[in-house]
């Protein structure tokens, strides 16, 4: 609970970057739901939120782009939505 509470006041500023880390941790089902929503609510006016997961399954929904780390290097980077071409050479 304290968690959510915690993701749903940082995103009520509106902020431009967000930064979540586990975001989806000792969270049940209907609030993972929540705060996914809540994530492409503020991918969809243009912040650039960044994830960092462990949990494969709620990234390939909220992201467009996922870069996978080995022992702090970066071993594969994939596209998971169409994104425009700005995206494209940051990640190329």
């Amino acid at each position: 609970m304290r968690q959510k509470v915690g993701i749903v006041a940082a995103l009520m500023e509106k902020p431009r970057l967000i930064l979540l880390d586990e975001p989806f941790n000792g969270l049940d089902d209907g609030s993972v739901a929540i705060v996914m929503q809540l994530i492409q609510e503020a991918r969809d006016r243009g912040a650039l939120v960044i994830v960092a997961s462990h949990d494969r399954e709620e990234l390939d929904e909220i992201s467009d782009v996922i870069i996978q780390m080995k022992n702090g290097r970066v071993v594969e980077v994939e596209q998971t939505h169409e994104v425009d071409d700005e995206l494209n050479e940051l990640t190329s």
